[in-house]
C-alpha cells in the first residue's frame, strides 16, 4: 500500500503492515487561517510519525558528532564513521538516560564521543 501524504511537504509512504482504510482524525495548524483544524489521518501516517522521531533524533546526533577520518579507501570513508558515530551516540543516550536527572557534571555528545574513541584505542587485543 503506497499512500501520499502532506503535512509541510509532500511525500509518499509504502507499507504492507498497515492500510490505508483506517482513518483517525488530528489536529493541524493551517497557516492561512492560523488556527488547528481537524484533519483526517491514515493510520499508516500515525505509525510514522510515533516511531520515525527517533530516527531523526539519530540523524541529528550523527551530524553534530561527525568524525572525519583522512584516506583514500572509500568504505573506511564513508562506512566505518557512520557506524563509530551511531554507537557513541547510543551509549551517550544511555548515559543521558541514566545520568541527566542527577547533579553531576554532565558530559556532551562531542565529549563523550571523544572519550569514547580514547577508551577504544586503550584496547589491546588479546
Amino acid at each position: 500500500m503506497v499512500v501520499k501524504w502532506f503535512e509541510n511537504k509532500s511525500f509518499c509512504l509504502a507499507s504492507s503492515y498497515v492500510g490505508v482504510h483506517l482513518l483517525l482524525t488530528t489536529r493541524r495548524y493551517n497557516k492561512t487561517t492560523k488556527s488547528r483544524v481537524e484533519v483526517s489521518m491514515f493510520q499508516i501516517v500515525k505509525h510514522y510519525n510515533a516511531h520515525m522521531g527517533c530516527v531523526d533524533h539519530a540523524d541529528i546526533l550523527i551530524k553534530i558528532s561527525c568524525t572525519h577520518i583522512k584516506t583514500h579507501k572509500w568504505y573506511i570513508k564513508n562506512i566505518f564513521p557512520i557506524f563509530g558515530n551511531l554507537s557513541a551516540n547510543n551509549v551517550w543516550l544511555q548515559y543521558r538516560k541514566t545520568v541527566w536527572n542527577r547533579k553531576k557534571k554532565r558530559l556532551c555528545v562531542s565529549t563523550n564521543s571523544k572519550y569514547m574513541l580514547k577508551l577504544l584505542c586503550l584496547l589491546k587485543p588479546n
